[in-house]
């Protein structure tokens, strides 16, 4: 998102708490949409599976890992879908003239 130097980098009314391994997993992979069947890895808590969750479906993360990389994309949990966006919306609002628009997919 351009966030790689200060002050942006360090502001707190965009950053969150999350478990590491679905950190390390999204990285830098813009935010999307992603069609169940298209999803290769389903994220919930500590652990991650690769076959569509039976319950609890809205309380995973998705990654869809297609065979070009640069077309990685990453799907938040459902609860926290509007956090995510509150946090896009006020960093492009806040750091407009370093935020990357190639971050975010139409």
């Amino acid at each position: 998102m351009g966030a790689g130097d200060e002050p942006q980098k360090s502001d707190m009314h965009h950053l969150f708490s999350c478990k590491s391994n679905v950190n390390s997993s999204r990285g830098n992979d813009p935010y999307a949409e992603i069609p169940d069947e298209d999803t290769d890895t389903w994220y919930r808590n500590d652990y991650s599976q690769e076959d569509i969750p039976t319950e609890y479906i809205d309380e995973f993360a998705e990654k869809d890992n297609p065979p070009d990389p640069n077309n990685e994309v990453f799907e938040p949990r459902e609860n926290h879908k509007g956090n995510a966006s509150r946090a896009m919306f006020y960093f492009f609002a806040m750091y407009n003239n370093v935020a990357d628009t190639n971050s975010y997919i139409d």
